[in-house]
């Protein structure tokens, strides 16, 4: 991601899409959060995409789509081609739990960038966790 070594000042734009996980990790910081009654939508997202990538002012280099676990919503392919045709650099922060039709279709989406987080059992105190982001 060379676009991240620049010197520059970066815009980016880490966006929560969903609060919704496939799993209940103990340690997850959302379990602290009270869920919206209602979560945002596709077509939601996309005007607000839309107000992103129109938006001189503040438009940003790259956005990072995190949630919850954003690839369980069916639209992330979509969203992601989207800023990626715009010009917003679009990088998916997951779990890495994914079915594989649903990987294969993110993947042709052709995000800029997969953080996937490893958790396994600490040697330090026992408890799982997450040790390495990739």
């Amino acid at each position: 991601m060379e676009w991240l070594n620049q010197r520059q000042p970066k815009k980016i734009i880490m966006w929560a899409l969903t609060y919704d996980c496939n799993a209940s990790c103990e340690y997850c910081y959302l379990k602290d959060y009270v869920k919206p009654h209602k979560e945002l939508n596709k077509t939601d997202c996309f005007k607000i995409a839309e107000k992103i990538v129109e938006n001189e002012n503040w438009r940003p280099q790259a956005i990072w789509l995190t949630g919850g676990e954003p690839t369980i919503l069916s639209f992330l392919p979509e969203l992601v081609r989207y800023f990626q045709q715009n010009g917003i650099q679009c990088v998916i922060n997951t779990n890495g739990i994914i079915d594989d039709v649903k990987l294969d279709s993110l993947l042709n989406s052709e995000p800029k960038g997969l953080v996937v987080s490893i958790d396994a059992v600490s040697h330090k105190n026992g408890k799982f966790e997450t040790l390495l982001f990739i």
